[in-house]
């Protein structure tokens, strides 16, 4: 039942934003309550640890939208600034943080659909996480199709945003360099699919490797640098993390792993190389003349002018235009820092910290609670932590968290790291590791 919800709102994604908005929303409002039900019939199933990661974030959201005495405001010599402003409309004494109260409530979407997720399937037991896996298997490929045709037309066919990566194999999203995570991330839930299956050894690896080479062959035409070296890593990581079968021989087993890597880490060192569509080899040897560098600058300047407050949620775009250089001045304009932890600071200042710390806390008793996995458990556990590294790695110089769908990624990998006793305990509605 899980994968099938997860199917029909991944699946979603390549509405219109306004019906897609609405499958959200309506994804936000079931999980939630279902969430809720559940915290109310065992609160000891959901953990402190747990309960703030999920509501952390909503916690700064909402504390941004509240109003607060101008005097405080103040104390941030942007929200100063904003505040002047404001004055010219109407005096108060109060007035909330964000400086567009309706760009933050927007940008709260990604953030309760990521904690309603999260809350919703951290307790399913095992059995019910194959389905999750072959949800992500079937967008995967089917993204995999989407974005062959796209590339193959010019990106005149199946181009769902008109976006100007059209062309560049985006599959179901508007933008190329989230297409290649989410094409990586499916790839890793593939690979915990057929990693758990009775087959032997050898032949799962080859057929990760046989679904690997297209998803890192559409990822380097689409053009995305750090879709290609993140994919690698993860589709290489994901081979690795398969379990060994006990009646393999050692060496027999390192060569088939071997059979398996050496075409991924081939393919992606060639892709690196040789110049395709999207010019992928020469946007990687030309970074250092990449905008981001000066992007990343500058939004550390809107960090210091907004602090402590922060500027809200969802308002990036909008300061940044107060200080971009003229002479960097495009056609197209600045919609994010294209790193998620800086413009998380510049968007919630000090208050960026809760959510930060939140996360620290759940990965260390995550990963530090004493618990009996079998080798099934330990991959689905392995793979998760690949895929959480992949997405926040690749936020250091984009936005992937900022998309409905892949927070929703993030919700699922995470939910897979909260600790779990045996499926006959989870069947009850009991969770011993989380009782300790």
């Amino acid at each position: 039942m899980a994968g099938l919800a997860l199917l029909v709102v991944l699946g979603g994604s390549v509405l219109q934003p306004s019906w897609r908005a609405v499958l959200f929303a309506a994804w936000i409002v079931i999980a939630a309550g279902v969430a809720t039900w559940r915290i109310i019939l065992d609160r000891r199933a959901f953990p402190a640890t747990l309960l703030g990661l999920a509501l952390a974030p909503l916690g700064v959201v909402l504390f941004q939208l509240c109003r607060i005495p101008v005097a405080w405001l103040s104390l941030s010599e942007g929200q100063a600034f904003a505040t002047s402003v404001r004055a010219f409309v109407g005096p108060a004494v109060t007035a909330s943080i964000s400086v567009d109260r309706v760009a933050t409530a927007s940008a709260a979407v990604p953030v309760a659909v990521f904690s309603a997720t999260f809350l919703l399937l951290h307790t399913r037991p095992r059995r019910e996480w194959r389905p999750v896996f072959a949800s992500f298997a079937v967008l995967g490929a089917v993204s995999l199709v989407l974005a062959f045709v796209q590339f193959g037309s010019g990106g005149r066919w199946c181009d769902f945003y008109h976006s100007a990566h059209a062309a560049n194999a985006p599959g179901f999203f508007a933008n190329r360099n989230h297409g290649a995570t989410f094409l990586a991330c499916c790839l890793a839930f593939y690979g915990a699919l057929i990693g758990a299956q009775t087959t032997p050894g050898a032949r799962r690896y080859m057929l990760f490797a046989a679904a690997a080479l297209p998803a890192l062959a559409i990822i380097a035409l689409s053009g995305s640098r750090a879709g290609l070296v993140i994919g690698a890593v993860m589709a290489s990581a994901t081979l690795l993390a398969f379990p060994r079968d006990r009646s393999d021989v050692r060496a027999a087993d390192i060569i088939a792993r071997f059979a398996g890597l050496a075409p991924i880490v081939g393919f992606g060192a060639i892709a690196a190389l040789v110049s395709l569509n999207g010019d992928t080899a020469g946007r990687i040897s030309g970074v250092s003349g990449d905008l981001r560098w000066s992007i990343w600058a500058h939004a550390r300047d809107l960090v210091l002018l907004y602090w402590p407050w922060g500027s809200g949620l969802g308002t990036f775009a909008q300061v940044y235009t107060l200080i971009e250089p003229v002479g960097e001045l495009h056609p197209f304009y600045i919609n994010h820092a294209h790193n998620d932890f800086i413009e998380l600071f510049v968007e919630a200042g000090a208050l960026a910290t809760v959510p930060i710390l939140a996360a620290l806390l759940f990965g260390w008793r995550s990963l530090a609670a004493p618990a009996h996995y079998s080798q099934h458990d330990i991959l689905e556990r392995r793979v998760a932590i690949i895929v959480v590294a992949g997405l926040l790695a690749h936020s250091f110089v984009d936005y992937p968290l900022r998309t409905p769908t892949l927070a929703i990624v993030l919700a699922v990998a995470l939910s897979m790291l909260t600790p779990r006793a045996s499926s006959g305990s989870l069947a009850s509605g009991s969770l011993q590791a989380d009782r300790r």
